[in-house]
């Protein structure tokens, strides 16, 4: 069983987060942060990358080296996503207005919604 958190915007209605390592965040990294609309960090991390692109070419770097570079950077940014992408999920819907219902068990993100009753936000039996 998996641990999901249940947020509800009084609008838009119902996300489910995943508690735990993001393996979509983890392969598809820059594209899992755009399709999540998670702006800032995908915007941030791409100036990173552009900036050190740049630095590493003004200082000189061999392409041989500025390669060992963006594959060491991007395992980085891939375990860092992996690892932090569903509190950065989380952090973004609370931020724009979604509360927290419900941590649950279950084994896939619509078992655990089917749990929640929609009319008083409470676990159904």
């Amino acid at each position: 069983m998996k641990t999901f958190d249940i947020y509800r915007h009084p609008v838009l209605g119902y996300q489910i987060v995943k508690r735990g390592f993001c393996w979509p965040a983890f392969f598809f990294g820059i594209i899992w942060l755009l399709v999540k609309r998670l702006w800032l960090a995908a915007g941030l991390i791409v100036g990173f990358l552009i900036l050190v692109g740049i630095g590493s070419e003004l200082i000189g770097l061999d392409d041989n080296a500025i390669d060992h570079l963006f594959n060491l950077l991007g395992l980085g940014v891939a375990v860092t996503l992996g690892s932090q992408g569903n509190s950065l999920r989380s952090k973004n819907l609370q931020s724009k207005s979604y509360t927290l219902v419900r941590s649950v068990q279950a084994q896939n993100p619509s078992a655990a919604l089917a749990k929640v009753d929609d009319k008083n936000d409470t676990l159904s039996v």
